[in-house]
């Protein structure tokens, strides 16, 4: 659980994963994260899933629902340093990690889990890095990782294992650190 991590000191290898995260979301590549790149990256993961119409529609409101709870102080547009400040601001106090588990990683887990039945298959899993842009060969080495038991699908427990582990940890050496790819420069 969150609070079984240390507090994160912001270190330059933290950091590193942080500024991963936001070139994934980052859909035009402009170097700011916007209302717009969240529903691009939904709409994107949905058409790889060959979703349409409610479907579709359901998975970009849990994306802009994810940057509608983005704690920002501005509404319009959210630079890299600025995004790597928000989540240094957020991931060390005692109501986000509190809240962590029960509601923001069940909101995560449900971008990706697009049919709903509480597990994430390799397709469901592709088709989300696809649409952050990630290769089908660093998803397919995320998904064989984060299937610790080899069952072929990711389980909540194993995805949140993953996520605090690449959030809440600064070891340069943690297996998860390239979760979503080569950490940016």
């Amino acid at each position: 659980m969150p609070d079984d991590y240390q507090l994160v000191t912001g270190s330059k290898h933290w950091k590193r994963k942080m500024r991963t995260i936001f070139k994934c979301l980052d859909a035009n590549c402009d170097g700011y994260l916007t209302r717009d790149d969240y529903e691009t990256t939904g709409r994107r993961a949905a058409g790889y899933l060959g979703l349409n119409g409610d479907q579709c529609e359901d998975v970009v409101k849990q994306f802009l629902y994810a940057w509608d709870h983005l704690d920002k102080d501005i509404a319009d547009k959210v630079a890299e340093e600025e995004y790597v400040h928000i989540l240094f601001t957020i991931v060390n106090q005692d109501s986000f990690r509190r809240d962590l588990y029960p509601t923001r990683l069940a909101t995560n887990f449900n971008l990706i889990d697009t049919d709903g039945n509480g597990l994430i298959s390799k397709e469901e899993h592709a088709a989300f890095y696809k649409g952050m842009r990630i290769s089908a060969e660093e998803a397919n080495r995320a998904f064989y990782l984060m299937d610790s038991n080899g069952e072929g699908f990711i389980s909540l427990e194993d995805c949140a294992k993953v996520y605090l582990e690449f959030v809440f940890t600064e070891d340069p050496n943690n297996k998860y650190n390239e979760i979503l790819g080569p950490l940016v420069d």
